[in-house]
């Protein structure tokens, strides 16, 4: 119990230092409970914002697919359309599609460890403020532990890096990362199994961007509902600055 403590004293220290510039998708408690090889899922996330100078709303509704290759690698990807209204003027459109490599470098009954690569494709329009508008490189490795029966502990990193350049030229301040410089995500929580159908749990979600030199911690809460094909509901209340209240819903299907 004393090692548990000071590793969850350390990424919970870790989380307080790191930091965040503007938008993060939810991590999706099911991706920790669950180890399906594949499935298909379908995720809308919603969120009011006050960014630079800008107050609006940002709705992302994706629909995400996994698929073996071999044994303990899987084919991820992530297709989004976007609802941007900010200030008076709305636009919609598709986002940034996001395809990559799943590997499943260790799994026991206990400890499941993950490193994903996905690259961000610039789909999205950067000038409406729904695409990052160059090609990106996600690194992320997400583990597992549980605890006891009823407890799981999942936490992970995301690092995004700026593949190629944009022309920021009449493009309004995006919410979409501009990756101009690498930038981090980190999340950590723990899910509570309270029967086969049904856990609930919470946790931190901070990023972080050299560049700008700030941070936007944020408190997710999340809700998960069946066990074959099951259903979540995350809220995320902002810690620090940027007001904003972010909530979202994953549907995942067993294929």
């Amino acid at each position: 119990m004393k090692k548990i403590g000071s590793v969850l004293g350390i990424l919970v220290l870790s989380c307080l230092l790191f930091s965040n510039l503007t938008f993060a998708h939810f991590p999706d408690p099911a991706e920790h409970v669950l180890h399906e090889e594949k499935f298909i899922a379908f995720s809308s996330e919603f969120a009011e914002f006050n960014y630079a100078g800008y107050q609006g709303s940002y709705s992302r509704n994706a629909f995400v697919i996994k698929l073996p290759l071999i044994d303990r690698l899987s084919l991820r990807a992530e297709v989004p359309f976007i609802i941007l209204r900010r200030d008076s003027k709305s636009f919609a459109g598709l986002g940034d599609i996001i395809p990559g490599i799943t590997a499943e470098v260790f799994h026991t009954e206990k400890i499941h460890l993950n490193i994903n690569g996905f690259f961000e494709t610039p789909t999205g329009l950067h000038k409406d403020g729904i695409g990052a508008g160059h090609l990106s490189f996600i690194s992320a490795f997400d583990i597992g532990y549980e605890i006891n029966e009823t407890h799981l502990f999942h936490g992970g990193v995301d690092v995004v890096t700026g593949l190629s350049e944009h022309d920021e030229e009449d493009a309004a301040p995006s919410l979409v990362h501009p990756h101009s410089e690498p930038e981090i995500l980190l999340h950590l929580g723990n899910n509570i199994k309270l029967s086969e159908s049904l856990s609930f749990g919470g946790g931190f979600v901070d990023e972080f961007n050299q560049k700008e030199q700030k941070h936007y911690m944020s408190c997710l809460g999340s809700l998960l509902i069946g066990r074959k094909n099951p259903i979540s509901v995350n809220l995320r209340l902002p810690l620090r600055e940027n007001n904003r209240l972010n909530w979202s819903i994953n549907l995942r299907l067993t294929i």
